[in-house]
């Protein structure tokens, strides 16, 4: 965990003192609002759907979401594009779209508007069941560096943002974008550059739309594995420091 903090404090001094695109926060650093956005987080020990994983078994500690509340599924492209019938999908989405009742294709509406990875598109299956499918990142795809890999995952969930005030709900169900497999070299500070995209994400938002994601009555950050729910919450207190001190 110590090691983890010291390669997490590396990253965020090379944001602040690297060249960044112009979307970019002056210095890696981003303004107070993006920054009270982050600790309107709550970070909660279970998956969109109400479940943990803890010692290898899959329990059930809170409920699915209700019809109040939109949540986040981390689709994969070739499901999206009828590439693989959504019924192949394992892990979170396979989990999320057997609750969907998913099993052949995506509605069409959800096909086209997500052609690429960062793409999300919100849609409603029904009373209870609102979801932002997003397709993250996949770092390994080439050899990304921090800088360009904090960007890439900040489009994302900027997108997931958007889609979350078209939505209208009052509460959102969030969960860490391309922390799995899609992390490759950067699944130890996945935590860290999680909440620094967040932020990135929230200031290049419209006024409007950044006054409805502080509006809400409920932001929740889902981490289905137990062991990690530490390691977010100390990237958030981390983060938060580390703003409060630029």
């Amino acid at each position: 965990k110590k090691v983890l903090w010291v390669l997490a404090s590396g990253i965020w001094a090379c944001m602040r003192w690297s060249s960044a695109p112009a979307m970019y926060c002056a210095k890696g650093v981003c303004s107070s609002k993006a920054s009270r956005f982050v600790q309107k987080v709550e970070v909660v020990g279970h998956s969109v759907l109400g479940t943990q994983l803890c010692k290898g078994k899959v329990l059930q500690i809170a409920g699915p979401p209700d019809d109040n509340e939109v949540m986040v599924d981390p689709a994969g492209l070739p499901y999206v594009s009828g590439a693989r019938p959504p019924s192949q999908a394992g892990a979170a989405s396979g989990a999320i779209y057997a609750w969907l009742g998913i099993q052949d294709a995506f509605p069409s509406a959800v096909q086209s508007a997500i052609t690429q990875a960062t793409d999300a598109k919100y849609h409603a299956y029904g009373p209870g069941k609102h979801v932002i499918h997003v397709v993250g990142p996949d770092f390994r795809q080439r050899d990304y560096t921090v800088t360009e890999a904090e960007l890439e995952l900040s489009v994302a969930y900027h997108n997931v943002f958007a889609e979350v005030t078209a939505s209208q709900k009052l509460r959102v169900r969030l969960l860490p974008i391309s922390s799995g497999v899609f992390a490759a070299k950067f699944l130890p500070v996945m935590p860290a550059l999680t909440f620094q995209a967040m932020a990135l994400a929230f200031d290049r938002l419209t006024p409007q739309m950044q006054e409805t994601l502080m509006d809400l009555e409920q932001v929740k950050l889902c981490v289905f594995i137990d062991k990690e729910l530490p390691l977010f919450d100390e990237a958030q207190r981390q983060y938060s420091g580390e703003q409060g001190e630029a």
